[in-house]
């Protein structure tokens, strides 16, 4: 059952990949100030995240102008809240479950990017 959902999940995770330009996520998550960070975290939720991409993505996007804390933020919130885990997840949970595992992503992901920015 889960199959028949994750495979269009990881179908549209690729077309996000192959369709939303690097340049445009650097654009909006470089500089400096609290809203590279909003940008950094929701440009993360989409995106997948797998561990060994993680840290050469990261390091590429930052040598690119990503603002560190910015780079928190979509460290967090990628690997919690790409499209074939969520989708997995919704064949499980009912959708408020799902509603609220996503807001407390977000809001995770923010609070360490903003802490990080504080920090830093």
């Amino acid at each position: 059952i889960v199959g028949r959902f994750l495979v269009p999940a990881i179908v549209l995770e690729a077309a996000l990949v192959a369709f939303v330009p690097l340049g445009w996520i650097r654009h909006y998550v470089g500089g400096s100030g609290p809203l590279p960070v909003l940008w950094g975290a929701l440009a993360g939720i989409p995106l997948p995240l797998p561990q060994i991409a993680a840290v050469p993505l990261i390091r590429g996007l930052m040598e690119q102008g990503m603002q560190p804390a910015a780079a928190m933020a979509f460290l967090i919130g990628g690997p919690v809240t790409s499209i074939p885990a969520i989708v997995l997840l919704s064949t499980i949970f009912q959708r408020s479950v799902i509603g609220v595992y996503l807001g407390v992503s977000l809001v995770t992901a923010l609070g360490f990017g903003y802490l990080f920015l504080a920090l830093g």
